[in-house]
């Protein structure tokens, strides 16, 4: 929890005009007799059988039919993409070093993220995939209006690599959480990430760094390395070379290669002149959040 959920909920129309408050899924206490541990339970203090659609089935009882939900999310019943919480509550929230779910249900929309900046819920998954792709989606599937234009890069670029390059700190924790996330890693796959993890073992700011460390190490075929995040920027950047390195040696799986949404050449490499230029035009605004 980050204290500003309650804030979040408020501007909720499940708040506003139906009857969600914190306590539709959390509790304070857990229940006697509840067969969780104390140490599960406190992660996030939900109720028993919070944990996935049933605090909004409670209001909105025609998804209970597996039918019914995956018309609505046009993903299997069983699947991430037909949790509500993947799409209305997407982790955009930073705070105790990770993201957390926001807690003002909205519905995807890229023009939202053109305009505020805030990542949208198609991507945070499906981080391999362009902005332009989402709006598509989203159009087809929902009839969400598509942005009117977008730039060469938001059509061609995957959104994940654009916010782990250009995009501005909150940005770059909330992907490097992302690329950490076992729904992503399923969704977008994980061979191509470690050059932008990588590089935001080097990032500006403590907690991005902290976040890529730990997602990194996630990621399959990553070699032990020794790393701190606060340790000094040399040490910092040899470990990236020697992460980067390992990367470099590894066998390829067929998937690894000629990806150009995440900027990789036909030998699964990084297009390095496109990775530095994206670097150049990063913006670089201070962002401070008081936990």
């Amino acid at each position: 929890m980050t204290g500003r959920e309650f804030n979040g909920l408020q501007l909720t129309p499940c708040y506003e005009r139906g009857t969600m408050s914190c306590l539709s899924c959390h509790e304070m206490h857990p229940d006697e007799g509840d067969p969780r541990s104390l140490e599960e339970w406190r992660i996030d203090q939900l109720r028993p059988g919070m944990r996935g659609n049933a605090a909004c089935t409670s209001c909105h009882p025609s998804f209970l039919d597996a039918r019914a939900l995956a018309q609505h999310t046009h993903h299997a019943p069983d699947s991430p993409g037909s949790q509500c919480m993947s799409c209305h509550m997407p982790r955009t929230t930073y705070g105790l070093l990770g993201a957390i779910s926001s807690h003002t249900l909205t519905s995807p929309d890229v023009k939202v993220e053109l305009a505020t900046t805030r990542p949208n819920a198609c991507n945070l998954c499906h981080l391999d995939r362009p902005l332009a792709w989402a709006a598509a989606e989203l159009q087809r599937g929902w009839n969400v209006e598509a942005p009117s234009a977008l730039s060469s890069e938001q059509q061609q670029v995957a959104a994940g690599a654009l916010w782990a390059l250009k995009g501005h700190a909150l940005q770059r924790a909330i992907l490097a959480w992302h690329m950490g996330w076992p729904d992503a890693q399923r969704a977008a796959g994980t061979e191509w990430m470690t050059p932008y993890l990588v590089n935001l073992l080097d990032d500006p700011y403590d907690a991005v760094r902290q976040i890529a460390d730990r997602s990194l190490r996630s990621l399959p075929g990553t070699k032990p390395y020794r790393y701190d995040p606060l340790g000094a920027s040399p040490d910092r950047r040899a470990a990236a070379a020697q992460v980067l390195a390992g990367w470099d040696g590894r066998e390829r799986s067929p998937d690894s290669t000629a990806r150009p949404h995440v900027l990789l050449d036909p030998s699964g490499q990084p297009i390095r002149e496109e990775f530095s230029r994206l670097l150049r035009e990063r913006d670089q605004r201070r962002v401070l959040i008081a936990e």
